[in-house]
């Protein structure tokens, strides 16, 4: 046996042969392999760590059985959703009630004067104060049920938690009112809901409901709590309409003395109605039940289990507003596990020293936040070298992200972003980010900066703030993560803007414990929110990545389209153009009767002036904003970003004007979720709306190639019979006088100069047909910059064009109609003997080979030139009529602006030939005119040409089409194998282990028989030597193992004989019963 003989002749050395050989070594080498093992151990404990994903990052969600293209989450290990994440915690009360627990009588709330620490209150201190608000108000006659509202109008603040935890702990309902709101959404929140009782923070705030309630617009608020102080004349006025108004401190004495014990609610029950802030009409009164609410907070309890654990040592900033969900999930967490809410000031400028001073470890904020950080911090990188310092430091930081690992220890950390953590306390060990948008390149720059984990989400405030969140472990951004445990998204077909559902593509749908009841006392809205199987349709435009994760691509809502037919979602080319750096918003507006795209863009004040001074200007905000030059490069930016990334043609716009002031909640123009409104922007902005479609249509009239229609359009008092009276007027001046070919002015021949010839007066020339094309081109819109769009419903606007520079005869597809319309409306007078009459409208139904054309053009280089040409009045101004003479016998799809051209320059050239008396000047004009023809007829051929080298690439834009669905279909076809072929690779793994297993066994074999054959030999040669093996040899225990087996046989045959012997007696026994 080889491996007998190798450890037979294998010298191994005695301890106390290394003993001796150590105590040889020097000191120096002593201590050197003593440090050198310390290092190591040390390192090898404190090494980064990537963290425990959740689950598999390349699945991160799996379709639902039954439930086609809808998905949920890997964390969870069967269809059935969370609904607690602690079997104790069912509501709201429940889950600050355990904290209360847990904390052990820690501080909870805190909040600090100006320049001052801040100060605590005790989770039991707020509890107290909770039952005593709650109990105070039973005592004022509020009934302990779930259809009790009360109002609360308050900016974040310890007593906002009191009191909502107060109405919990005897099942009322909170109704939250914005700081922002205004008048009237205030007014309709509070006769909407009944509030017959609203606690206020400011005394302002009460002033307010005051005054409605003296208009009678709410006679049903009948008291006002106001938690600061305030003069005793509020409370006279108060008295005078009915209202009776305590202090905070009052309510609190009152339910003290009447304290009750508490009646908590049902997870059933309603625990808030979050009225949206819409963009459109009054706001929508969410009902969202205890349920909701607590499902969402444990599907991200349960999401990140394994990477954060909250406990009562952490510290949340609370500045984000406590009427919307996203705060109230994450103070919900908080509170569940015993910690501390800090709150911030109240004004947002002063955040940032809030944050020095809390030092928080959670800190949820919003995508504009994250943009101010992201400018600031590379704005204060003002050198070429800072720039590139903090380039390669993130790109470090990103490969550790990318590698699972989130630390702020590392090198870069201590050298380059430490003030930026800094900044933020320089203990966050969370952030969350959603409520809008956020870029890929900020999201991923400041995980990297920040060193915590950072998470983004996705969801509505019908669906109780979050539907969908990335994964721990999976920091890559452009996408907003799997399902949440709570929920299952399910994808539909939007067909209108080419979204299929088979694609992976689709409006995204919500269904689970999180969704909303409805909206209050609004069945219509609730029906159009939530169809009959209970699905939150949410409006966005969703995509499943391959590894399961979800990416908002589009909006469905405030969708509309061009008057080509395309489609337009405003917001995600909003988006796009928000990355241009000169940029802070952007209002993209289009309509239904335009070709093209126009925008408000209002540029960042405190980027603008260093973005300006690179590009060559000086001045202020209003003068540069003013600056013509200024804003054709910010055009020329946006167009840039546009084509990089992947909007069409026809998305992006034509035009802008460049507004100095931001929009504002202030001024109107945003809700107070900082979304746009848009119905309002479209008002306040017509009028620079209106001039920019009016300049491009002027422009795209000055771009036919007619000069001196385009200054005839600019002398014209602006009507089409204004324009044609300036040319007569220019026309009756010019048959007074001789002009000579070189443009001088002659002396003006008297009546009977030349007595002996008959002159032909000038005949006018009719430029009513060209004023008439133009006067239909100005209710179409052209623009040469838009390609043919790849989109299947741009087909009809777009499979016969032609540019502007080739045809005036083209007309759209709505023009076409009306053309038709007025063809039956309107009888056609023409000239029968020497011309024809053609209608664009009718273009479609005739065809041309492109040899014939070339003959008819032939014909038309050598007839004469026409001296008379009659012109019959158009009878439509949307059917745009040609004349040409009849010989020249072309379609109508063949016009184009330089026919109508050359036969005007024909008769014009030939009744002028007449009025010539000079032969010399007579051939000069001749040769002139021959030139000329055929340089146009040339123009012509190459128009010819184009048109149908367009139709050809037509027909390529259709196969590319049908082979891109072709491509989309096998997409969707890999994407739905994946996972099996997920499956699959891993039964390849199982089989290669088995396969490693039994090669490992054949070899055991393999060696035991020649083992076996060893022992054999053995025996041959020495027979007379008796062998002892070892009760531990391996022969010893295959002889044990062979007893042990003979002895289970063994004691199986006794059982089954036993078990035969005793069924004889039951046998027996049954018989005779």
């Amino acid at each position: 046996m080889q491996a007998h003989e190798l450890f037979r002749n294998l010298r191994m050395p005695e301890l106390g042969d290394v003993r001796q050989y150590v105590r040889t070594l020097p000191t120096n080498t002593l201590m050197g392999f003593g440090a050198f093992a310390a290092l190591t151990t040390y390192w090898y404990a404190t090494r980064p760590k990537a963290l425990k994903p959740a689950c598999d990052l390349a699945m991160q969600s799996v379709e639902v059985e039954g439930n086609e293209h809808a998905r949920r989450s890997c964390v969870l290990n069967s269809d059935e959703l969370l609904v607690y994440y602690y079997d104790d915690v069912r509501t709201v009360y429940d889950t600050f009630q355990r904290g209360v627990q847990v904390s052990n009588n820690g501080p909870c709330l805190g909040v600090r004067k100006p320049n001052q620490p801040y100060e605590w209150i005790s989770y039991k201190e707020a509890s107290d104060r909770a039952e005593y608000v709650g109990s105070a108000l039973l005592y004022r006659g509020f009934k302990p049920s779930h259809t009790q509202y009360i109002g609360i109008f308050s900016q974040n603040r310890p007593e906002w938690v009191i009191i909502e935890q107060g109405c919990y702990a005897f099942s009322m309902v909170v109704v939250p009112l914005y700081d922002t709101l205004g008048t009237e959404a205030i007014t309709y929140i509070v006769n909407k809901a009944d509030l017959s009782l609203v606690f206020c923070d400011k005394p302002d705030k009460a002033k307010l409901l005051l005054t409605n309630v003296e208009k009678g617009e709410t006679p049903i608020l009948n008291t006002i709590i106001i938690m600061e102080s305030f003069s005793k004349d509020l409370v006279e006025r108060g008295k005078k309409c009915g209202v009776e108004i305590f202090s905070m401190r009052e309510l609190e004495e009152l339910g003290r003395a009447h304290r009750q014990k508490p009646m908590p609610p049902k997870p059933e029950d309603l625990a808030i109605i979050c009225f949206t802030s819409g963009t459109t009409g009054n706001p929508k009164g969410a009902m969202i039940t205890h349920e909701n609410i607590v499902s969402n907070a444990s599907a991200f309890m349960k999401t990140t289990e394994k990477t954060f654990s909250p406990s009562s040592d952490d510290v949340l900033i609370s500045f984000l507003p406590l009427a919307h969900m996203f705060e109230r999930i994450v103070e919900c967490v908080i509170l569940c596990h015993g910690a501390r809410i800090g709150f911030f000031q109240g004004d947002i400028r002063l955040l940032m020293d809030d944050l020095k001073t809390l030092q928080p470890t959670v800190f949820p904020v919003v995508p504009r936040l994250l943009n101010r950080m992201f400018d600031k911090i590379f704005a204060q990188a003002n050198t070429s070298l800072k720039r590139w310092m903090l380039d390669f430091a993130s790109k470090r930081k990103e490969a550790e992200l990318r590698s699972g690992i989130v630390r702020n220890n590392s090198f870069w950390d201590k050298v380059i972003f430490r003030k930026i953590q800094a900044s933020l306390g320089g203990k966050v060990r969370l952030m969350i980010t959603g409520a809008a948008p956020v870029s890929a390149s900020v999201l991923t720059f400041l995980r990297a900066a920040l060193g915590c984990q950072f998470y983004e989400g996705y969801g509505q405030t019908e669906c109780t703030a979050g539907c969908s969140l990335s994964v721990p472990g999976d920091w890559t951004a452009g996408h907003v993560g799997a399902p949440m445990p709570c929920s299952i998204i399910k994808l539909v077909d939007v067909p209108e803007m080419n979204y299929l559902a088979a694609k992976g593509e689709g409006e995204v749908c919500v269904k689970g414990p999180n969704v909303f009841r409805g909206y209050l006392k609004d069945p219509e809205k609730t029906a159009e929110a939530l169809d009959k199987d209970g699905w939150l349709h949410t409006g966005d435009i969703g995509k499943w990545l391959p590894n399961g994760t979800l990416k908002i691509i589009d909006r469905k809502k405030h969708i509309f389209k061009l008057a080509q037919g395309e489609y337009i979602a405003p917001e995600k080319i909003e988006n796009v153009y928000l990355s241009c750096e000169a940029l802070a918003q952007v209002f993209v507006h289009g309509e239904s009767l335009q070709a093209f795209l126009v925008a408000i863009v209002v540029p960042d004040p405190e980027i603008l002036h260093s973005w300006a001074k690179r590009k060559g200007f000086e001045g202020s905000y209003e003068e540069l904003c003013k600056n013509k030059d200024v804003k054709k490069h910010i055009l020329e930016d946006m167009v840039r970003v546009g084509k990089e990334s992947g909007l069409k043609s026809f998305e992006q716009v034509k035009d802008i004007v460049v507004h100095p002031e931001m929009f504002s909640i202030e001024n109107g123009l945003l809700t107070p979720t900082l979304k746009a409104k848009r119905p309002e922007l479209r008002k306040y902005f017509q009028s620079q709306i209106d001039e920019l479609y009016a300049n491009n249509k002027m422009a795209a009239l000055r771009g036919f190639g007619l000069p001196a229609l385009g200054g005839l359009l600019r002398e014209g008092s602006g009507s089409v019979e204004g324009k044609v009276k300036v040319y007569q007027d220019r026309e009756s001046r010019f048959k007074k006088m001789k002009i000579n070919p070189s443009g001088n002015k002659l002396k003006v021949h008297k009546a009977d100069s030349h007595p002996q010839r008959k002159r032909c007066p000038l005949e006018e020339p009719d430029v009513s047909r060209i004023l008439k094309v133009a006067e239909t081109m100005h209710l179409e819109e052209i623009d040469d910059s838009f390609d043919h769009p790849l989109h299947s419903t741009a087909v009809d606007a777009y499979g016969e064009e032609q540019s502007p520079s080739t045809s005036l005869g083209h007309v759209s597809a709505p023009q076409r109609k009306n053309a038709e319309r007025s063809k039956k409306m309107h009888s056609s007078k023409a000239s029968a003997s020497n011309v024809q009459k053609f209608n664009t409208a009718d273009a479609e139904d005739e065809s041309l080979t492109e040899n014939v054309v070339q003959k008819k053009l032939q014909v038309k280089r050598k007839r004469p030139l026409e001296e008379n040409m009659s012109d019959p009045p158009a009878h439509s101004p949307r059917s745009v009529q040609v004349w040409c003479p009849k010989e020249l016998k072309r379609s109508a799809r063949d016009i184009t602006e330089l026919d109508v051209v050359l036969t005007e320059f024909e008769k014009i050239a030939a009744n002028y030939r007449q009025s010539i008396e000079s032969n010399v000047c007579r051939k000069a004009i001749n040769s002139f005119c021959s030139a000329f023809t055929d340089k146009v007829t040339d123009l012509i051929v190459k128009a010819q040409e184009l048109k149908n080298m367009k139709k050809k690439n037509a027909k390529v834009i259709t196969n590319i089409k049908k082979k891109r669905q072709q491509l989309l279909q096998l997409r969707g076809e890999l994407t739905r194998a994946e996972p099996q072929l997920i499956k699959l690779r891993r039964e390849y793994n199982e089989i290669k282990e088995r396969k490693s297993s039994l090669r490992q066994a054949t070899a055991l074999l393999t060696d035991l028989k020649e083992l076996q054959q060893d022992c054999l030999d053995y025996r041959e040669e020495n027979p007379e030597e008796k062998l002892v093996y070892g009760t531990s040899s391996l022969p010893a225990l295959l002889v044990e193992s062979r007893r042990i087996l003979g002895a289970e046989g063994h004691f199986e045959n006794i059982n089954i004989k036993l078990e035969e012997a005793l069924d004889v007696p039951r046998g027996k026994l049954s018989n005779k019963r």
